[in-house]
């Protein structure tokens, strides 16, 4: 049972305010495609966004001397690690679990760090998006206006598959729009990887000596 959810609107304030300056300074460093988690000392535990999926790279966060990333564990790893210290201090390791499955909600995750904060910190990291239903008319898609063409097209397609067997008009048009859509993607890429010394987390090559790549 959440103890929180009866209680959980009182702590809630209106993300849209203006009368606060700490708000207004952290709007000007954060950017449209990251997630912050407020993470506060002493505790080990926190929810994940509702639509989260799974994560695309490590958690880092920054204190004083620069940015630390944590590594992953599995939970059973992070269980052990507090059974045997309550030690607290900057959270090193972490470990993303599921949450009691809810058949209103669906399945919902959380994720463990390890040692407990010593202090607050802000956690930065990027996830996979698992998109929520589509229920109401102003609900909109992931992706936005560039792609709903090659949405529509697709949920043109696949009616038509249903209807006539054999009709492929609106399945050609969606292959062309999907390719468009792909080719938007793609130059949103980064110019570049890093390098082979780049020596960050995650790196897809590993440099040794006497190598030739």
């Amino acid at each position: 049972e959440d103890f929180y959810a009866p209680v959980a609107e009182r702590f809630k304030a209106d993300p849209h305010r203006t009368d606060e300056p700490l708000l207004d300074a952290l709007r000007g460093l954060v950017r449209r495609d990251e997630t912050w988690i407020d993470i506060g000392a002493g505790g080990g535990r926190y929810t994940l966004p509702d639509n989260f999926a799974h994560l695309v790279d490590d958690f880092t966060f920054a204190p004083a001397g620069g940015i630390r990333r944590m590594s992953q564990r599995s939970p059973a790893w992070l269980r052990d690690a507090e059974a045997a210290s309550n030690a607290t201090g900057y959270p090193l390791h972490c470990a993303v679990q599921p949450q009691e499955f809810s058949e209103s909600i669906g399945q919902r995750w959380e994720v463990l760090v390890w040692p407990g904060p010593s202090t607050d910190y802000t956690v930065y990291y990027r996830y996979r998006v698992n998109p929520n239903l589509l229920v109401n008319d102003g609900d909109f898609f992931l992706g936005g206006a560039i792609h709903s063409q090659s949405v529509l097209e697709c949920c043109l397609s696949v009616a038509e598959s249903r209807k006539n067997d054999g009709q492929s008009y609106h399945r050609d048009q969606a292959g062309v729009l999907l390719q468009t859509s792909i080719d938007i993607d793609s130059r949103n890429k980064p110019a570049a990887l890093g390098t082979n010394a780049a020596g960050r987390s995650g790196s897809p090559f590993d440099r040794r000596s006497n190598v030739t790549y």
